[in-house]
């Protein structure tokens, strides 16, 4: 090295790094996202999720949606996205196309399913405004609240909201397994079972050694 002096794993200044190795597992701490979108849009998706679920609320019941955030989220925006790129990374598209299917998984994000018609409309009575409040919150912490006026007057309003699967309100094994299952679909059955009962071993005695880990994830080569 000719540049600054490495740090070395037993340096006194990453001691909190390294001194809890193989008791501490830092990934449990870690945010996990339960859709594959952009991390800023996931409270509203949340609040959106929320508001179906105890008002199960039609599509073409809904006249307007507001969704009241930070600022930074509100700037991912309300446009009608032309790839899955664009998709992922909106605020508007994910919540009409939860509020349109029920879901937001990969096959709502993919480039087949971008021109739904139904998610075209429910954007079109959409708006993102900055709330003081959250915004003067975030980055610490990543607040929504989603707002739907029915056809019939009727407002629904959610509390406000963050997103699920961070450390303080982490996605349970069960929502885990579920979020693998639906991104790991190409593979056979039996396989998927493997990988989540080898990972779940993961820091045991019995646990399973890299290779074979990479045996079950990895494809084969040549």
């Amino acid at each position: 090295f000719t540049g600054a002096p490495a740090i070395t794993v037993d340096a006194p200044e990453v001691a909190d790094l390294w001194g809890d190795l193989g008791t501490r597992w830092r990934i449990t701490e870690q945010y996990f996202k339960p859709q594959p979108v952009c991390r800023w849009a996931q409270p509203a998706i949340r609040a959106a999720a929320d508001l179906i679920a105890a008002h199960r609320a039609l599509p073409a019941e809904i006249a307007a949606i507001t969704i009241e955030t930070f600022a930074a989220a509100v700037r991912l925006g309300l446009g009608r996205p032309a790839t899955t790129e664009q998709a992922q990374y909106a605020l508007g598209y994910p919540i009409a196309a939860l509020l349109q299917h029920g879901r937001l998984g990969p096959a709502e994000v993919a480039e087949g399913a971008l021109d739904h018609e139904g998610i075209a409309l429910l954007l079109s009575r959409m708006q993102a405004v900055v709330h003081p409040e959250f915004e003067a919150a975030f980055p610490a912490r990543r607040i929504a609240r989603v707002r739907l006026t029915l056809a019939d007057g009727r407002q629904l309003v959610s509390a406000p909201t963050e997103a699920h699967g961070d450390a303080h309100d982490p996605m349970s094994q069960a929502e885990l397994e579920a979020k693998f299952a639906i991104n790991a679909g190409v593979l056979p059955p039996e396989r998927r079972a493997r990988i989540i009962g080898e990972v779940g071993r993961v820091g045991t005695e019995a646990g399973p050694g890299a290779v074979a880990l990479l045996d079950l994830t990895a494809p084969a080569i040549g």
